[in-house]
């Protein structure tokens, strides 16, 4: 059965004009031609779109490097900022305990006594007899406040600076 499909099919195949084998043949061409030129550029597009990929992997690799170096780069900026706070911390509260010591020893005063001018009506007044001007001045526990204070402000101004340089760094 099958041979007699394949001689019927070929006896009307032998039947046909040139000009219908010429055509079919044409159009045979033509659609290997099409389909080999659909591949080129399909693989011209593919070729791009690869290109265009590793250049997109190649940008985000060379941005985290980049990122990865700030990084690095603002730690140790970080880093450097909170050593020299340390440090000075210490000499400012070192200072301070040595001034606080100086001056329960007595071998440092802030400034001489403050002296105010007795007043005509204080003088009269007073039933004590001393006068005014010695009542005056700075108490030892009122030094070391202000001594601690001043501490105090300069850990502040400490931390800004620290702060400041650590802008500094991130700026540059």
């Amino acid at each position: 059965m099958i041979g007699l499909f394949f001689k019927g099919v070929w006896g009307f195949l032998k039947g046909l004009p040139w000009q219908v084998w010429a055509v079919a043949a044409a159009l045979a061409l033509g659609l290997f031609y099409g389909h080999l030129r659909f591949n080129a550029g399909e693989a011209k597009v593919q070729g791009q779109l690869d290109e265009y990929k590793a250049q997109v992997a190649s940008d985000i690799a060379k941005q985290e490097a980049d990122n990865k170096a700030k990084e690095l780069k603002d730690r140790l900026a970080f880093a450097a900022a909170a050593e020299s706070l340390r440090k000075q911390n210490e000499l400012t509260k070192a200072n301070a305990d040595r001034t606080i010591a100086e001056l329960r020893a007595g071998t440092r005063k802030l400034r001489d006594r403050f002296t105010c001018p007795a007043s005509a009506a204080q003088v009269t007044g007073s039933t004590t007899g001393s006068d005014g001007a010695s009542q005056a001045g700075l108490l030892g526990s009122d030094a070391e406040f202000l001594i601690s204070e001043a501490e105090r402000a300069d850990k502040v101004v400490n931390q800004l600076t620290a702060c400041q340089n650590i802008l500094k760094a991130e700026r540059e």
